[in-house]
């Protein structure tokens, strides 16, 4: 007689879980050899798609149960070559449910898939650590009847059906996925079987990759007829990024071509020494041998960041350095160039300079000034790349620091007969900003603009509020810049790559200053601008309006 356990879902004030039913024998022994599985779910419709599924397969009595209630004396019961387990049960998990088994002496070595609604990787990883043999989301198994879509969760149960008396008989010494379909890798499967491995064969396929992250195995081997064959396959393997060591066995010699180059665990080729090769899988899948690699490549990433370390702390040390020295230099030069530009004055304020002694001194006056500026501008760099720039927020005039940036470039505006649009209310209320600062900002961009417009254009420079936050804006109506360049014109030492503005002289410092500071405001800058037609520069400084409550109390 056979025992089959079958669940009640309501039994009214009673203690019993379970009715046992008796059913005869077939005399024929035939019901007696199929292979018993096991469906435990709550969902009728998910176990009839699964039956309607394993009709595929010949020999198979199929057992359902809807919960987990009583779940270890059912399994005890039925002895099941094979248990397929929902994830997601009412009361108990299929987590729970996996851990009870493979902690009970009598039915730790029976074969489990899990199946899931839902695929996560956090789930295969903890199925598998349970010591579950396969995971397989539903949508694999059940989607449109489609064979594509559940090929390998058939082919999984007959692999597991067709050695699970091998596999019940004590703890498998590794997990194999073996990829060919000759004899003389049918023949080694069937060896290693026997040995106690696990094995999971099937040949080359689209789904391949998917089947061995699924699988999760410890080594894979390739049997391959050509090695122009494995090399194709490992090319596309390498991006599937699976990292399991690939053993590859050539079938053949007739193919010239050498080995050497293949980047895999091991090669061998025909015909094996079986013992050797047992050996060495045994070595690769043994779990002492995995823990001393990890502890090998523990020590190498340890050891890499250390020197990684040192590294940025002698790239450090260099910075700090280089900073030093910019601090010390613009200082230095500061003092000598400055006395020269007071004496240069001192000679042009005298009457009796002749006229050419006079442009001479001017001359020398302007390059001294750009000297002077150019000593500036890295000394700036310098102390807002080593955090050393302390922003003096305080109460300004939008209008009087712009009309201030104005009359310091007047020269340059009056030679370029250009002409300064401004766009400022009168009444527009003050702003806390670090007027030194916002000078900077607003003359580089201003120079920016005189920069690449021709003679005789206008200057367009906008302020107003939105809400508490300030928008400045500075448009020309220059050359523009184009597409490729305007990602990159905030970088330090970025120039124009259109050889028409290449007649334009800079260091490539001052958008990259202007970005800088405006974020040392908690600012952003953006631009557009449109080749021949010019540039719109705006620049939002965020929560800069002084609140009329607050310019009351000052007055």
């Amino acid at each position: 007689m056979i025992i089959i356990a079958l669940p009640l879902r309501k039994l009214a004030n009673s203690k019993i879980k379970h009715i046992f039913t008796l059913v005869p024998a077939y005399s024929d022994r035939s019901m007696q050899d199929k292979k018993v599985i096991l469906i435990i779910d709550d969902n009728k419709d998910n176990i009839r798609i699964v039956r309607h599924r394993l009709k595929a397969i010949d020999h198979v009595n199929i057992h359902s149960v809807e919960s987990g209630v009583n779940i270890l004396s059912i399994v005890k019961t039925l002895n099941p070559d094979l248990i397929i387990l929902d994830l997601l049960l009412p009361n108990i998990s299929g987590f729970q449910i996996a851990k009870i088994l493979k902690s009970n002496s009598s039915t730790k070595k029976i074969p489990i898939i899990m199946i899931s609604a839902i695929f996560d990787e956090a789930d295969v990883h903890a199925s598998l650590k349970l010591g579950v043999e396969r995971f397989y989301p539903k949508s694999e198994i059940f989607k449109n009847f489609s064979k594509l879509n559940h090929v390998a969760f058939l082919a999984s149960i007959k692999n597991i059906l067709s050695h699970s008396e091998i596999a019940s008989e004590e703890k498998m010494v590794g997990k194999i996925f073996s990829i060919g379909k000759s004899l003389q890798s049918q023949n080694l499967n069937q060896r290693l079987r026997q040995k106690k491995f696990y094995i999971h064969s099937e040949n080359v396929s689209s789904h391949i990759f998917k089947n061995i992250k699924e699988f999760i195995p410890q080594v894979i081997i390739f049997n391959a007829n050509k090695i122009a064959d494995f090399k194709s396959w490992m090319a596309e393997y390498k991006k599937s990024k699976i990292l399991v060591p690939v053993i590859v066995i050539i079938e053949s010699f007739s193919e010239d071509g050498s080995t050497d180059s293949l980047e895999v665990e091991a090669c061998f080729h025909s015909p094996l020494d079986y013992d050797y090769f047992e050996n060495y899988l045994k070595i690769l899948c043994d779990e002492d041998v995995l823990k001393i690699s990890q502890k090998i490549l523990r020590h190498n990433m340890i050891s890499k960041i250390h020197e990684l370390e040192t590294v940025y702390q002698n790239l450090k040390k260099l910075d700090q350095r280089k900073s030093d020295f910019i601090t010390i230099a613009s200082h230095e030069l500061q003092t000598p160039l400055t006395i020269i530009k007071s004496a240069l004055s001192f000679l042009q304020e005298m009457k009796h300079t002749s006229p050419p002694f006079q442009k001479l001194f001017e001359a020398m006056e302007r390059n001294v000034t750009k000297m002077v500026n150019i000593v500036r501008t890295y000394l700036m760099i310098n102390n807002i790349e080593s955090f050393n720039m302390k922003l003096s927020k305080k109460e300004f005039s939008i209008s009087e620091l712009t009309h201030d940036v104005i009359t310091a470039y007047d020269p340059i505006i009056a030679e370029n007969n250009m002409a300064i649009l401004l766009d400022i209310p009168d009444l527009l209320p003050l702003a806390e900003v670090d007027g030194e600062r916002f000078k900077d900002i607003l003359g580089h961009l201003l120079e920016n603009a005189i920069k690449f417009s021709s003679k005789g254009k206008e200057i367009k420079i906008s302020a107003k509020y939105e809400k508490d936050d300030l928008h400045i804006i500075v448009e020309d109506f220059g050359k523009g810049i184009s597409k490729e360049d305007i990602n990159t014109i905030f970088e330090k030492y970025a120039q124009l790559e259109d050889p028409l503005f290449r007649q334009a002289q800079g260091s490539g410092l001052g958008l990259y200053i202007v970005k800088r500071l405006v974020e040392l405001h908690g600012g952003h800058i953006f631009v557009k601008s449109t080749p021949h037609k010019g540039s719109r520069f705006h620049i939002i400084f965020p929560q800069a309006k002084v609140k009329q409550k607050e310019i009351s109390q000052a007055a």
